[in-house]
Parts: C-alpha cells; sequence; structure tokens
C-alpha cells in the first residue's frame, strides 16, 4: 500500500497536511493532500516528501533526498498521472523513483486574519485566509460586496476556492478562501450594460447537457415555463457539456444586456454544486413587457462539486478569463492551478 511520508521543519507552525513533526506518515492520498502538500512544499514547511510503500524502511532517506521536492516510486502510476494532470512537474528521475516539484500558482497571494481578508475582499491585491467550511455562510461579511445579500459571488467565491470536497472528507481542516484577485477573476458590474446591474429581471437554470427537461416546479420564475423547456430540447448536446437557460424580462425601458465570455454563474446558495460560467459572450435587447430567453454553453468551474441538478442559479459581478482555445478539461486546468493545485 502506497503512502506519503512528509519530512517538515522543526521550527514550523501546524502544517496544512498534518501536525508539527520530524518524518511522519500520511495513509489518506488525494487532491486534497497533494494541494495542501504543494502550498507546504512552496512555503517551505516542507523539506521533502515522498510517495512509497508503507513497508519500506529506507522511506526517511527518500524523504530528505527529495529535498523541497516529491519523490514517487515509478511503480505508482496511477498516482503518478494524476499528479501529472494537476500540474506538479517531472524534473528528474532516481532509480525507481521519479521526482516532481509542486504546481507554480498563478495567482501568488498572501494569507491574511478574516478581518483584514474582508478589508482586500475587492482589492487587486491577491489575498487568503483559513476558514472552517462548516462555519461560513454566503452572508457572512469576509464577503464584502459579494455576500449573497449584496451583488452575490460568494458562492461562487466558496466553490472556486475548494470548499466541498474538503468540507465533506476532511472535517477537521482548513480551508484556504481566495478573493477574486487571488482566482484570476475580474469584475464585470461597472459596465452599465452588464446582467448585473442591468434593471431586467432574471431567471437562470443551470444544466447538464445529459439532463432531460426540468420538472415543471424548476420553471416556478420563469413567465413562461412551457417555451423554456421547448428551448431546452433544441441543445445541441455535442456542443457543450453544461447549459444556461437565462430569462430576462423588463418593465419599463429597452435595456441592452451583455455577459461577456467567462460570466460566472453561482448557485442561490451553497449547495456543493458547480459553478458555471459562459463559453461566449453574449447580447440581448429586451422589450418592455416580453421575454428574452438564452439558451447559453458554458463551462463548469469547480469539477470537485456535484453536476447540477436544474439548479436556479444567479448572475454574479464576476467573470473567469477564458485559457486561449478554452475546452472544458483546459478551463478546470486552469482553475485548478489558480488554487494552488486542488483538484
Amino acid at each position: 500500500m502506497a503512502v506519503l511520508v512528509v519530512a517538515v521543519r522543526q521550527d514550523a507552525e501546524r502544517t496544512s497536511v498534518a501536525d508539527l513533526a520530524d518524518v511522519f506518515v500520511v495513509r489518506e492520498l488525494g487532491s486534497e493532500t497533494w494541494a495542501r502538500l504543494a502550498i507546504d512544499l512552496r512555503v517551505g514547511k516542507v523539506t521533502g516528501a515522498a510517495v512509497t510503500s508503507e513497508s519500506r524502511s529506507d522511506a526517511w532517506q527518500l524523504v530528505h533526498a527529495a529535498h523541497r521536492g516529491l519523490l514517487v516510486d515509478s511503480t505508482e502510476e496511477e498516482i503518478l498521472s494524476a499528479l501529472i494532470y494537476h500540474g506538479w512537474m517531472r524534473i528528474a528521475s532516481h532509480e525507481q523513483q521519479v521526482m516532481l516539484e509542486p504546481p507554480a500558482e498563478s495567482f501568488p497571494n498572501r494569507s491574511v486574519s478574516g478581518k483584514k481578508f474582508g478589508q482586500l475582499i475587492d482589492s487587486d491585491e491577491p489575498a487568503s485566509t483559513l476558514i472552517d467550511p462548516h462555519e461560513i455562510r454566503p452572508d457572512n461579511e469576509l464577503f464584502g460586496v459579494f455576500a449573497a445579500d449584496r451583488l452575490g459571488g460568494s458562492s461562487a467565491l466558496l466553490a472556486m476556492s475548494g470548499v466541498g470536497a474538503a468540507s465533506s472528507r476532511m472535517e477537521d481542516r482548513r480551508l484556504e478562501l481566495r478573493n477574486p484577485a487571488a482566482l484570476g477573476l475580474e469584475r464585470v458590474d461597472r459596465d452599465s450594460w452588464s446582467i448585473v446591474t442591468s434593471t431586467v429581471r432574471c431567471a437562470v437554470l443551470g444544466l447538464a447537457s445529459s439532463d432531460d427537461a426540468p420538472s415543471p416546479k424548476r420553471f416556478s420564475e420563469f413567465s413562461e415555463p412551457d417555451a423554456v423547456s421547448q428551448l431546452w430540447e433544441t441543445r445541441d448536446r455535442d456542443r457543450a457539456d453544461f447549459w444556461l437557460i437565462v430569462e430576462l424580462t423588463a418593465s419599463e425601458a429597452d435595456p441592452p444586456v451583455w455577459m461577456p465570455a467567462g460570466q460566472i454563474f453561482e448557485q442561490m446558495s451553497f449547495t456543493g454544486r458547480q459553478t458555471f460560467a459562459t463559453t461566449a459572450g453574449a447580447g440581448t435587447l429586451v422589450s418592455p413587457g416580453r421575454r428574452s430567453t438564452l439558451l447559453l454553453p458554458a463551462f463548469c468551474l469547480d469539477p470537485h462539486l456535484g453536476s447540477p441538478r436544474s439548479d436556479p442559479m444567479r448572475a454574479t459581478p464576476l467573470r473567469c478569463p477564458l485559457p486561449q482555445g478554452a475546452t472544458q478539461d483546459r478551463v478546470w486546468r486552469q482553475r485548478i492551478i489558480a488554487r494552488g493545485g486542488q483538484a
């Protein structure tokens, strides 16, 4: 059985992978373990690590030989593939071991107190704070303008920071909550045509391409449920894995509405299901008293969460800049790197 053996600096504070120790063994291997190991290696709390057999007597020697890297037995092909997929880089081979270095963090940030994080939530300075995912609600003051009862965006920030997998399997761990700058996100609500600032009423559902037509109760916020259900049947299943149905209605003016590529839509509250972003820009002019219904292909931004279940969603004041030649896999990889390698 493969285990992770880690060497920790004696003067380090409690790490995010285990209690302070010289050399210790981690038997629960998974994406959260690799993510926390990557952070500890980057900041120097961990001096070296190795994935090897639990029965191997010289494991501690491998750990010290790793020197700010991770040695993996070459026979652990599944673990190697997973690490490389999530951004770890192969830099050398030593007999039966492969040396990897942790993924670089695309948006370096400084870890601050919860109070300071609240002050930096809307800053261009990347910042993060450690939270207990069981105690943070989307309307928490930590989120400032992005709180659920203000502009929104807090559910997306929780999801994109990694809440979900961590809270379900690592009850005793804290999670690194990141502000939009640390996640590489941009504000869109300063544009008067933004779907967030427009005067239109907006109803949104998030669906997977394989979903059947949602039940009528899912369309309770839509003015013409039958028409929306019929529109869903026209989707091109091969074009996208995920979709957004957006119904816009206006009462008085003829407001133009614009959504850039990467416009983020979040769950109405944190449900443990996925966050979406539009794959391309889209806009429309909404006539007074009439509806404009859009069927938009979308990318999922957090593969660690559950698939949508015809969930009501809402637009956020944030967009995710998409990688060149964006595909679902490339977007996932971008998001994994943006939050320090967590998958």
